[in-house]
């Protein structure tokens, strides 16, 4: 048996309890559905940007979002890269790209709205900046929500 040090098999080694599950064959809604958490690791992150008060605590809850976010991106990148050496499920695949076409026509009415009303609250001398922000990062969250719930049926219906 020879050792590679610079290129091992993730998927042999990996022993833990619980990342068992990841040498499985990787899902298309697996992957629709992990945005959910990419979604709220950035609404965290967002908080941790844009709130007033700071503690001893909030450096160490700031790095472990951080932290969380890199490895579920590194995380998420390897089930990618798996997913596209297995075989492509092309109805899915479009089905996604009808999910896709549906959340971007949602995502610019709520940006129009958005704008609309920090226009408007910027007449009245009103901060809207703040208000703007989580009215996007609530947009990005409930989108990745509403993306996998409208895949998870289109697939279902094989529409």
């Amino acid at each position: 048996m020879k050792l590679h040090i610079f290129h091992i098999r993730c998927e042999k080694y990996v022993t833990l309890k619980g990342l068992g599950e990841l040498r499985d064959n990787v899902s298309l809604i697996e992957i629709v559905a992990t945005k959910i958490l990419f979604a709220v690791l950035f609404a965290l992150i967002y908080w941790m940007w844009v709130r007033s008060s700071y503690d001893e605590g909030s450096a160490a809850v700031g790095r472990a979002i951080s932290a969380a976010a890199i490895f579920l991106l590194f995380v998420h990148y390897w089930r990618i890269q798996k997913y596209k050496k297995e075989r492509f499920d092309e109805m899915a695949e479009q089905n996604l790209k009808r999910c896709d076409a549906i959340c971007l026509k949602i995502l610019t009415v709520f940006s129009c709205l958005i704008a609309l009303v920090g226009g408007t609250f910027a007449h009245i001398s009103l901060n809207a900046a703040y208000m703007m922000g989580w009215a996007i990062v609530a947009s990005l969250l409930f989108l990745s929500v509403l993306r996998t719930i409208l895949f998870l049926i289109m697939d279902k219906k094989g529409a």
